[in-house]
Order: structure tokens, then sequence, then C-alpha cells
């Protein structure tokens, strides 16, 4: 019933990132832009485990070069922002940026995660400096 302007959508840590996580990811989208096709999905690449796991760094490829441009090329406004980076440190997963050492992150790495969010919003609805003024472009 409700009719959101922006569905923030991180999906599949759960799952590890496997083949019913990508199932889940596109079915849940898709009743999103059904539902409201005027809606902003922004999807995330979901965080890692503090261990490297390749099937992670696969789904958020799919995510990244398959999903995402599937729904974009559908005219679905469906895009991505990467919540993986925000867990490494020069290439390699900072297990400093978990607050039990394995998979949920502490309030630095949530910090960087409200503001890869955020300026995924920002740049799908520019922010307008007054009520008078519009977006910039």
């Amino acid at each position: 019933a409700d009719k959101p302007d922006i569905v923030l959508l991180m999906a599949g840590i759960n799952d590890g990132g496997s083949a019913a996580a990508r199932k889940n990811l596109e079915q849940i989208i898709q009743a999103i832009v059904t539902a409201n096709p005027a809606t902003e999905v922004i999807v995330a690449q979901i965080t890692p485990m503090a261990n490297f796991s390749q099937t992670i760094v696969d789904y958020n490829i799919y995510i990244r070069d398959t999903l995402v441009p599937t729904f974009k090329s559908q005219g679905k406004h469906v895009s991505t922002v990467d919540q993986y980076a925000n867990m490494v440190v020069k290439d390699s997963i900072d297990t400093k940026r978990f607050s039990n050492g394995i998979n949920h992150p502490n309030a630095e790495a949530y910090e960087r995660m409200a503001q890869t969010w955020f300026d995924g919003m920002v740049r799908v609805r520019p922010l307008v400096e007054s009520k008078n003024q519009k977006p910039a472009k």
C-alpha cells in the first residue's frame, strides 16, 4: 500500500550470495518496480564476511553487471551502491570493521555504509537547495 520514492535494498547476505539469493533479489525488485514503476530502487552490493568468499564477490558482480543493467534496459529505476568496499582496506577485507570479527559491521563501518546509501540517493534524487530552486544537474 505504501508508495515510497526510494527503496534501499541489501539482501542475500544470509544466503551468502547463493543462486537462491540471486533469484530472490530479482523477484523482490520485480515486485517493487511492478507495484510502483516510479520508485527508485537502490540495490546494495553486499558486505563481505571476515573470511573471503568468491561466492559473495560473484553475487556482487551479478548485481552490478547483470541484474541492475537488465532492469535499467527495461526502463526501470534501479541502481546499485557498493557496500562491500566499506569493509575493505588496500584490497583486503578489514576484520577490524566487524563488531563480532565475523560478519556484523561495527559503528565506523555502519557510518561508511550510511554515507554510501546517502550518496546513492543523491545520485538518483539530487538535493534541492531550497524549495524554490530546481535540483542541480
